[in-house]
């Protein structure tokens, strides 16, 4: 099987590591839209070339890179998030929310639907990160900023324990660096560096979940209230597993079997994810 990574930046080299380790690739494609990290082809006979399609590209070309890769009748996996829905059906596209790969995360899931918990009551998300790896992740008109490349993580979980919310409240949203040194050089910074707001859902659930774009480290962790016991989990207990490799045999198992049962994030649920972050950003 060939994949074709769009993308050579940060996500893109991690992709290709995963996908390299699984026997069933025979060969993995790269393009990039930038000549300083040009792949072996460009980005449309890449996807021409490939079995499977993986994107991993700035933000805001999501949506046309995922409409190209459709139209040529390829399975595809990018990342998140999605901009905006397209083609919501479509069996052969998932979105790379990593963080459902995460064993704890993952098992929190079970548990909560196996009713273990009982009614749950409560549930609050934190995220944090650094941030400062591209210029591009901190403006607001190249879909960066806390939102899109925090929170979304959170936002995804929350729907995949909880299902559908009712509403969704911003509590606040703060660019507290507007400037920032990245890859030596100053740069101007608009987008929102930390946020914190509400979901309540049509099951009676109501979560916060904060997202901080300025830390000093990485953190992330959930707790979650039910009438008879909680939980806590993390992605950070996932330790050395190789979670892109994981999602990248995920994404190998729904080429083989679309409809089958898959931990990877469909575009239907992507969308919902997307008009949250709409909802909020309004």
């Amino acid at each position: 099987m060939k994949i074709a990574i769009l993308g050579r930046g940060k996500q893109g080299m991690k992709h290709l590591r995963a996908f390299q380790t699984l026997p069933a690739v025979e060969r993995v494609l790269t393009a990039d839209i930038d000549p300083a990290r040009a792949g072996e082809l460009d980005p449309d006979a890449a996807i021409d070339a490939a079995d499977g399609v993986v994107i991993a590209t700035p933000t805001t070309t999501h949506d046309g890179l995922l409409r190209r890769a459709l139209d040529a009748g390829k399975p595809v996996l990018c990342e998140k998030p999605l901009v905006a829905p397209v083609a919501e059906c479509n069996p052969a596209a998932r979105i790379a929310y990593l963080y459902r790969m995460a064993p704890e995360i993952a098992a929190a899931r079970r548990r909560i639907l196996s009713g273990e918990l009982g009614a749950i009551r409560t549930a609050a998300f934190r995220i944090a990160a650094t941030g400062g790896q591209a210029a591009w992740k901190h403006r607001r008109a190249e879909g960066g900023g806390a939102l899109n490349e925090l929170a979304s993580h959170m936002i995804d979980l929350a729907l995949w324990f909880f299902g559908d919310i009712e509403s969704a409240t911003l509590l606040d949203s703060t660019c507290r660096l507007p400037r920032r040194t990245i890859a030596g050089r100053e740069e101007a910074c608009d987008a929102e560096d930390h946020v914190t707001f509400r979901l309540d859902f049509r099951s009676g659930v109501i979560a916060t979940i904060e997202a901080d774009f300025a830390a000093p480290r990485f953190a992330q962790e959930l707790t979650i209230e039910g009438a008879h016991n909680s939980l806590r989990a993390s992605i950070l207990s996932a330790g050395d597993l190789d979670l892109y490799a994981m999602q990248a045999q995920a994404f190998l198992d729904a080429i083989a079997a679309p409809e089958a049962a898959n931990p990877l994030c469909t575009l239907r649920e992507a969308a919902s994810t997307a008009r949250i972050l709409d909802e909020l950003r309004r």
